[in-house]
Protein backbone atom coordinates (compact mmCIF):
# COMPACT_ATOMS: atom_id res chain seq x y z
CA UNK A 1 0.00 0.00 0.00
CA UNK A 2 1.48 3.41 -1.01
CA UNK A 3 1.56 6.37 1.39
CA UNK A 4 2.82 9.95 1.65
CA UNK A 5 4.77 10.92 4.76
CA UNK A 6 4.86 14.70 5.07
CA UNK A 7 7.82 15.58 7.29
CA UNK A 8 9.22 18.81 8.67
CA UNK A 9 11.89 20.26 10.93
CA UNK A 10 10.52 19.38 14.41
CA UNK A 11 11.21 22.89 15.75
CA UNK A 12 9.18 24.34 12.88
CA UNK A 13 6.37 21.89 13.62
CA UNK A 14 6.27 23.08 17.21
CA UNK A 15 6.31 26.71 16.09
CA UNK A 16 3.34 26.10 13.78
CA UNK A 17 1.25 24.54 16.53
CA UNK A 18 2.07 27.41 18.88
CA UNK A 19 0.81 29.82 16.19
CA UNK A 20 -2.34 27.75 15.55
CA UNK A 21 -5.24 30.14 14.97
CA UNK A 22 -8.71 29.97 16.50
CA UNK A 23 -11.87 31.85 15.62
CA UNK A 24 -12.91 34.39 18.24
CA UNK A 25 -15.76 36.24 16.50
CA UNK A 26 -18.35 34.12 14.71
CA UNK A 27 -20.74 36.72 13.27
CA UNK A 28 -20.36 36.68 9.49
CA UNK A 29 -22.81 39.37 8.32
CA UNK A 30 -22.48 43.10 8.92
CA UNK A 31 -23.80 46.40 7.57
CA UNK A 32 -22.27 49.37 5.79
CA UNK A 33 -22.33 51.15 9.16
CA UNK A 34 -19.68 48.75 10.49
CA UNK A 35 -16.05 49.85 10.25
CA UNK A 36 -14.04 47.18 8.39
CA UNK A 37 -11.23 47.41 10.95
CA UNK A 38 -13.73 46.76 13.78
CA UNK A 39 -15.22 43.77 11.96
CA UNK A 40 -11.79 42.18 11.57
CA UNK A 41 -10.27 43.21 14.90
CA UNK A 42 -11.23 40.24 17.07
CA UNK A 43 -11.85 37.46 14.58
CA UNK A 44 -8.53 35.66 15.12
CA UNK A 45 -7.18 34.24 18.37
CA UNK A 46 -4.63 31.68 19.53
CA UNK A 47 -4.40 28.82 21.99
CA UNK A 48 -7.13 26.42 23.04
CA UNK A 49 -10.89 26.67 22.59
CA UNK A 50 -11.32 26.98 26.36
CA UNK A 51 -8.78 29.82 26.60
CA UNK A 52 -8.48 31.73 23.32
CA UNK A 53 -6.01 34.61 23.57
CA UNK A 54 -5.17 37.52 21.25
CA UNK A 55 -1.51 36.45 21.00
CA UNK A 56 0.26 33.09 20.57
CA UNK A 57 2.09 31.98 23.70
CA UNK A 58 4.94 29.66 24.61
CA UNK A 59 2.87 28.54 27.60
CA UNK A 60 1.21 25.90 25.43
CA UNK A 61 4.52 24.38 24.30
CA UNK A 62 4.46 21.46 26.81
CA UNK A 63 1.02 20.42 25.56
CA UNK A 64 2.14 20.19 21.94
CA UNK A 65 5.37 18.51 22.93
CA UNK A 66 3.55 15.64 24.67
CA UNK A 67 0.43 15.33 22.48
CA UNK A 68 0.94 12.27 20.27
CA UNK A 69 -2.47 12.48 18.63
CA UNK A 70 -1.48 15.68 16.83
CA UNK A 71 2.31 15.82 16.89
CA UNK A 72 5.47 13.76 16.46
CA UNK A 73 3.77 10.42 15.88
CA UNK A 74 5.04 9.58 12.37
CA UNK A 75 7.71 7.13 13.51
CA UNK A 76 5.26 5.23 15.69
CA UNK A 77 2.65 5.07 12.92
CA UNK A 78 5.08 3.88 10.25
CA UNK A 79 6.28 1.07 12.52
CA UNK A 80 2.71 -0.05 13.20
CA UNK A 81 1.48 0.20 9.60
CA UNK A 82 3.00 -3.07 8.46
CA UNK A 83 1.13 -3.08 5.14
CA UNK A 84 2.55 0.27 4.07
CA UNK A 85 5.66 -0.34 1.97
CA UNK A 86 5.80 2.31 -0.75
CA UNK A 87 6.27 5.53 1.27
CA UNK A 88 6.88 8.83 -0.52
CA UNK A 89 8.69 11.20 1.84
CA UNK A 90 7.92 14.87 1.28
CA UNK A 91 9.58 17.70 3.20
CA UNK A 92 7.16 20.49 4.10
CA UNK A 93 9.61 23.17 3.02
CA UNK A 94 9.45 21.74 -0.49
CA UNK A 95 5.74 22.46 -0.91
CA UNK A 96 5.69 26.01 0.43
CA UNK A 97 5.83 29.14 -1.70
CA UNK A 98 7.88 29.07 -4.89
CA UNK A 99 8.97 25.46 -4.29
CA UNK A 100 5.43 24.12 -4.23
CA UNK A 101 4.65 23.88 -7.93
CA UNK A 102 7.67 21.86 -9.11
CA UNK A 103 7.43 19.45 -6.17
CA UNK A 104 3.69 18.94 -6.56
CA UNK A 105 4.44 18.01 -10.18
CA UNK A 106 6.96 15.42 -8.95
CA UNK A 107 4.42 14.07 -6.48
CA UNK A 108 1.73 13.82 -9.17
CA UNK A 109 4.13 11.95 -11.46
CA UNK A 110 5.05 9.54 -8.66
CA UNK A 111 1.39 8.81 -7.87
CA UNK A 112 0.41 8.75 -11.56
CA UNK A 113 -2.05 11.61 -11.10
CA UNK A 114 -2.89 14.48 -13.42
CA UNK A 115 0.16 16.75 -13.65
CA UNK A 116 -0.46 20.35 -12.49
CA UNK A 117 -0.41 22.82 -15.37
CA UNK A 118 2.01 25.72 -15.66
CA UNK A 119 -0.86 28.13 -15.11
CA UNK A 120 -1.34 26.57 -11.63
CA UNK A 121 2.07 27.73 -10.39
CA UNK A 122 0.76 30.93 -8.78
CA UNK A 123 -2.05 28.99 -7.09
CA UNK A 124 0.35 26.58 -5.39
CA UNK A 125 2.49 29.48 -4.15
CA UNK A 126 -0.35 31.08 -2.17
CA UNK A 127 -0.78 30.99 1.59
CA UNK A 128 -4.36 29.88 2.29
CA UNK A 129 -4.01 30.14 6.07
CA UNK A 130 -3.49 33.92 5.97
CA UNK A 131 -7.22 34.43 5.36
CA UNK A 132 -8.43 31.85 7.86
CA UNK A 133 -11.25 33.21 10.08
CA UNK A 134 -11.06 36.66 8.44
CA UNK A 135 -13.10 35.64 5.40
CA UNK A 136 -15.72 35.00 4.19
CA UNK A 137 -17.71 38.03 5.39
CA UNK A 138 -21.09 39.19 4.10
CA UNK A 139 -21.99 42.87 3.96
CA UNK A 140 -25.68 43.74 3.88
CA UNK A 141 -25.90 47.02 1.99
CA UNK A 142 -29.11 48.95 2.70
CA UNK A 143 -29.91 52.51 1.68
CA UNK A 144 -30.73 53.41 5.32
CA UNK A 145 -27.01 53.25 6.17
CA UNK A 146 -26.02 55.88 3.59
CA UNK A 147 -27.13 58.84 5.74
CA UNK A 148 -25.48 57.32 8.82
CA UNK A 149 -22.13 57.14 7.04
CA UNK A 150 -21.98 60.95 6.79
CA UNK A 151 -21.04 60.92 10.48
CA UNK A 152 -18.60 58.04 10.14
CA UNK A 153 -18.97 54.40 11.09
CA UNK A 154 -21.41 53.71 13.94
CA UNK A 155 -21.02 49.91 13.99
CA UNK A 156 -24.78 49.40 14.33
CA UNK A 157 -26.58 46.43 12.79
CA UNK A 158 -30.10 47.87 12.57
CA UNK A 159 -30.26 47.52 8.79
CA UNK A 160 -30.10 43.73 9.09
CA UNK A 161 -33.72 43.85 10.21
CA UNK A 162 -34.82 45.70 7.06
CA UNK A 163 -35.88 44.36 3.68
CA UNK A 164 -34.68 45.53 0.29
CA UNK A 165 -30.92 45.46 0.79
CA UNK A 166 -28.13 43.88 -1.24
CA UNK A 167 -25.78 41.25 0.18
CA UNK A 168 -22.14 41.35 -0.92
CA UNK A 169 -20.01 38.31 -0.14
CA UNK A 170 -16.30 39.04 0.38
CA UNK A 171 -14.64 35.64 0.18
CA UNK A 172 -11.68 33.76 -1.31
CA UNK A 173 -11.25 31.39 -4.21
CA UNK A 174 -10.64 28.60 -1.68
CA UNK A 175 -14.22 28.71 -0.38
CA UNK A 176 -16.90 26.60 -1.99
CA UNK A 177 -18.68 28.54 -4.73
CA UNK A 178 -22.29 29.42 -3.98
CA UNK A 179 -24.86 28.41 -6.54
CA UNK A 180 -26.68 31.22 -8.37
CA UNK A 181 -23.95 33.75 -7.62
CA UNK A 182 -21.88 36.10 -9.78
CA UNK A 183 -18.29 37.25 -9.29
CA UNK A 184 -18.09 41.04 -9.48
CA UNK A 185 -14.50 41.62 -8.31
CA UNK A 186 -13.65 43.35 -11.59
CA UNK A 187 -16.26 46.05 -10.88
CA UNK A 188 -14.30 47.15 -7.80
CA UNK A 189 -10.65 46.57 -8.71
CA UNK A 190 -8.59 47.01 -11.86
CA UNK A 191 -5.71 44.97 -10.47
CA UNK A 192 -6.05 41.40 -9.17
CA UNK A 193 -6.68 40.94 -5.45
CA UNK A 194 -6.49 37.16 -5.60
CA UNK A 195 -7.26 35.08 -3.68
CA UNK A 196 -10.00 37.50 -2.54
CA UNK A 197 -13.19 37.45 -4.58
CA UNK A 198 -16.31 39.62 -4.41
CA UNK A 199 -19.52 37.70 -5.03
CA UNK A 200 -23.20 38.59 -5.26
CA UNK A 201 -26.32 36.50 -5.77
CA UNK A 202 -28.09 36.61 -9.11
CA UNK A 203 -31.14 37.92 -7.28
CA UNK A 204 -29.23 40.95 -5.95
CA UNK A 205 -27.10 41.50 -9.04
CA UNK A 206 -29.74 43.35 -11.03
CA UNK A 207 -30.56 45.58 -8.05
CA UNK A 208 -26.86 46.34 -7.64
CA UNK A 209 -26.49 47.45 -11.28
CA UNK A 210 -29.65 49.57 -11.23
CA UNK A 211 -29.04 51.43 -7.94
CA UNK A 212 -26.13 53.74 -8.83
CA UNK A 213 -26.07 55.61 -5.52
CA UNK A 214 -25.92 52.47 -3.40
CA UNK A 215 -23.52 50.89 -5.90
CA UNK A 216 -21.08 53.76 -5.40
CA UNK A 217 -21.19 53.42 -1.59
CA UNK A 218 -20.71 49.63 -1.83
CA UNK A 219 -17.70 50.05 -4.14
CA UNK A 220 -16.02 52.48 -1.76
CA UNK A 221 -16.78 50.26 1.24
CA UNK A 222 -15.52 47.04 -0.39
CA UNK A 223 -12.25 48.69 -1.45
CA UNK A 224 -11.69 49.88 2.12
CA UNK A 225 -12.61 46.46 3.50
CA UNK A 226 -10.16 44.60 1.26
CA UNK A 227 -7.41 47.08 2.21
CA UNK A 228 -8.14 46.38 5.89
CA UNK A 229 -8.00 42.61 5.31
CA UNK A 230 -4.41 42.84 4.08
CA UNK A 231 -3.50 45.20 6.94
CA UNK A 232 -4.97 42.71 9.40
CA UNK A 233 -3.05 39.83 7.82
CA UNK A 234 0.21 41.75 8.32
CA UNK A 235 -0.71 42.43 11.96
CA UNK A 236 -1.35 38.73 12.60
CA UNK A 237 1.92 37.78 10.90
CA UNK A 238 3.76 40.14 13.23
CA UNK A 239 2.33 38.27 16.24
CA UNK A 240 3.73 34.90 15.25
CA UNK A 241 6.28 33.14 17.36
CA UNK A 242 9.41 32.04 15.50
CA UNK A 243 11.73 29.05 15.62
CA UNK A 244 14.21 31.31 17.43
CA UNK A 245 11.60 31.89 20.18
CA UNK A 246 11.19 28.11 20.55
CA UNK A 247 14.97 27.56 20.75
CA UNK A 248 15.32 30.26 23.44
CA UNK A 249 12.61 28.47 25.42
CA UNK A 250 14.55 25.20 25.28
CA UNK A 251 17.75 26.94 26.29
CA UNK A 252 16.04 28.08 29.49
CA UNK A 253 13.96 24.98 30.30
CA UNK A 254 15.99 21.80 30.89
CA UNK A 255 13.06 19.44 31.53
CA UNK A 256 11.18 20.40 28.36
CA UNK A 257 14.40 20.27 26.35
CA UNK A 258 14.84 16.64 27.36
CA UNK A 259 11.17 15.84 26.73
CA UNK A 260 11.34 17.35 23.25
CA UNK A 261 14.52 15.45 22.42
CA UNK A 262 12.86 12.16 23.38
CA UNK A 263 9.77 13.06 21.34
CA UNK A 264 11.79 13.90 18.24
CA UNK A 265 13.95 10.79 18.48
CA UNK A 266 10.81 8.64 18.31
CA UNK A 267 9.33 10.85 15.58
CA UNK A 268 12.44 10.56 13.40
CA UNK A 269 13.36 6.94 14.09
CA UNK A 270 12.20 5.63 10.71
CA UNK A 271 13.29 8.73 8.81
CA UNK A 272 16.83 8.43 10.20
CA UNK A 273 17.07 5.05 8.47
CA UNK A 274 15.29 5.83 5.21
CA UNK A 275 15.92 9.52 4.50
CA UNK A 276 18.80 10.80 6.67
CA UNK A 277 19.62 13.59 4.19
CA UNK A 278 16.24 15.18 4.84
CA UNK A 279 17.06 15.53 8.53
CA UNK A 280 20.45 17.02 7.69
CA UNK A 281 18.69 19.92 5.92
CA UNK A 282 16.83 21.07 9.04
CA UNK A 283 18.77 24.01 10.50
CA UNK A 284 16.52 24.58 13.51
CA UNK A 285 16.67 20.96 14.59
CA UNK A 286 20.46 21.12 14.22
CA UNK A 287 20.44 24.22 16.43
CA UNK A 288 18.32 22.37 19.00
CA UNK A 289 20.72 19.42 19.09
CA UNK A 290 23.61 21.85 19.50
CA UNK A 291 21.85 23.38 22.54
CA UNK A 292 21.47 19.88 24.00
CA UNK A 293 25.14 19.08 23.43
CA UNK A 294 26.40 22.35 24.88
CA UNK A 295 24.13 22.05 27.92
CA UNK A 296 25.20 18.47 28.64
Amino acid sequence: MPAINLVRDPVSILKSFLNYKRQREFRDIFTLSCAPSSILENRVGYGFYTDIKPLPSLESLPFWCFDRMMCFHDGLMLKDCVQVHNVYYLDMQDIIGKNAYKNMRKLAQHLKLEIPKECDEEFFARRIADFEFLLPIRIYAHWSDIDKLRNGFSNDLEALQLQGGITINITTCYALAQEDSVEITHLFFKETIMPIMIMISLKDYESFLQNEKLQGVICEYVRLFVKEVFIKIDKEKAKRLTEEDVLKYFQACVSMRQAFREATEAYLEVLHTRKPKMIQRWKYYKAFLKICEESG
